[in-house]
């Protein structure tokens, strides 16, 4: 008998592609605590543009709360400064995620992560904040794979339908403009 025979009573069959992958608590725990800072600060912008927007009603707001101007201003650098913590938190994360996925070799060169993950890049640029909004949408459908609904069935259907529609519709359009030389500008 060899040293490394073994029998195949001993050999267990494993599926190495799950039709699931099971999550672990911690990365739950980090998606919903991504949700949580992104939709903050969303809500922070928010707030931040209608202050800065100058309308009446606001100034109405603020008199009958008796907020001096001094408060406004103290109120809005608040806002602001919160906003530019979020802001290095999210690029402070995305770089250790890069930094992960070049030591895990995730991609196939280590340059990939910030195109493949576009959205996160260049939501971490303060004048392209809004599209924090879609990194929330990514993870809310990735907890929605992995049998968590977040979002309501109805809006995943009529996103999906959606979706294609504007994919069909350009796609005729991009064929068309193809064979006909038309393009609309």
């Amino acid at each position: 008998m060899s040293i490394h025979s073994t029998s195949s009573s001993t050999k267990t069959e494993e599926n190495p592609i799950s039709p699931r992958p099971q999550p672990s608590k911690i990365s739950l725990v980090y998606d919903m605590l991504m949700v949580v800072s992104v939709l903050a600060s969303l809500v922070l912008l928010t707030v931040q543009y209608i202050l800065n927007a100058e309308f009446g009603w606001i100034h109405d707001l603020m008199g009958l709360l008796n907020v001096s101007p001094t408060q406004e201003i103290l109120f809005k650098k608040t806002l602001k400064n919160i906003n530019h913590f979020i802001t290095g938190f999210l690029v402070i994360e995305i770089s250790v995620r890069w930094l992960i996925a070049i030591i895990q070799q995730r991609y196939f060169r280590w340059f990939f992560f910030p195109f493949i993950r576009w959205y996160e890049v260049l939501g971490c640029l303060p004048i392209l904040r809004p599209l924090r909004l879609f990194r929330t949408f990514i993870i809310a459908y990735r907890l929605y794979l992995l049998g968590y609904p977040i979002l309501p069935s109805s809006w995943i259907i009529k996103g999906r339908f959606i979706t294609n529609s504007c994919l069909k519709n350009s796609q005729i359009e991009s064929y068309y403009a193809f064979l006909t030389g038309y393009h609309p500008n």
